[in-house]
């Protein structure tokens, strides 16, 4: 359900994604990849949910704000 909603976000100019500051580059699929290639595995990998706050998350949610204005998180 995860890839489903991002994809959806991606999809519907919602967010981007970035690392530190930097916008990921590529198609929403290329991007999406990155996230399949280094999901956890099983819940103790996710790590209470942690794992999204660690560097080896490949990316964090950039929001598009309907002023045009990215809002990094």
């Amino acid at each position: 359900m995860f890839f489903e909603v991002l994809t959806k976000l991606l999809e519907d100019d919602c967010l981007k994604l970035h690392k530190k500051g930097i916008l990921l580059k590529g198609t929403i699929d290329e991007q999406l990849q990155v996230f399949y290639k280094n999901f956890p595995n099983n819940d103790d990998e996710m790590e209470e949910g942690l794992w999204f706050y660690y560097d080896n998350c490949p990316a964090e949610p950039a929001w598009l704000k309907k002023d045009g204005t990215i809002e990094f998180s």
